[in-house]
């Protein structure tokens, strides 16, 4: 009973509650606004297609990478902590300009993009 309870709060808190058919009227009302996200739609879904194709590649690359990092730092005879905390004065210097930009992104990208992100990857789950 609380978890369902913690749950609807903190979705009411995030997401407001906007029905279905306001939606699809404004889209129908606007229509620069059904070509963008159509256009979002379909560039989601070709990002994730290409994405289940080539994930072991970009979780390779990562690792890779992630290695070459700490034998650098084992080589100059540092420590990761100092690396990180080089890292973290860096980032909490541009704390403002990040925090903004990841908010305006998030409210331009999150919605057709990751609906077509997510059915691109099923779309290419399931052609394997």
């Amino acid at each position: 009973m609380l978890e369902s309870t913690i749950v609807s709060m903190a979705s009411s808190m995030f997401l407001p509650e906007v029905p279905v058919t306001s939606i699809i009227e404004l889209l129908l009302n606007n229509p620069k606004l059904a070509i963008s996200v159509g256009l979002q739609l379909v560039m989601g879904l070709a990002l994730g297609y290409v994405m289940s194709r080539v994930i072991k590649y970009v979780i390779a690359m990562v690792l890779v990478l992630v290695a070459g990092v700490l034998l650098n730092v084992w080589s100059l005879g540092g420590t990761t902590e100092d690396l990180i905390a080089v890292f973290s004065e860096n980032l909490l210097a541009y704390k403002d300009v990040i925090l903004s930009f990841l908010k305006t992104l998030g409210v331009l990208v999150v919605g057709p993009i990751t609906l077509g992100f997510f059915l691109g990857l099923i779309v290419g789950w399931i052609k394997r």
